[in-house]
């Protein structure tokens, strides 16, 4: 499903920019 790719992909980048 899209909608979750774009979730998982937006989570991963939040969770890179918090723990960078």
């Amino acid at each position: 499903r899209v909608i979750i790719f774009c979730i998982s992909s937006a989570l991963c980048s939040w969770m890179q920019k918090m723990t960078a």
